[in-house]
């Protein structure tokens, strides 16, 4: 009788990790750029804290300018403004 949980537990754990996994694969996708690298400039890692590739587009009404300030634990390019 202990043991008769035993494969609904087995059973739970499968479908946890299969939605666990599902939802991860979502957010990588969820991050793709709008356009790829270059060749040769190194790609965009698939595990979600890798380095990634951004392209930004000002849609912004009227025209305004986006600031934006980029900083890695490496680099501070400091704040740029993009018209």
């Amino acid at each position: 009788m202990a043991f008769s949980n035993k494969p609904h537990c087995i059973l739970m754990f499968m479908i946890s990790f299969f939605i666990l996994s599902l939802f991860v694969s979502a957010l990588d996708v969820s991050d793709a750029v709008a356009e790829a690298p270059a060749p040769g400039s190194g790609s965009d890692g698939f595990l979600p804290l890798a380095k990634k590739h951004v392209v930004i587009h000002n849609v912004v009404k009227n025209k305004q300018t986006v600031d934006v300030h980029c900083k890695s634990s490496e680099d501070d390019l400091g704040l740029i403004h993009l018209p």
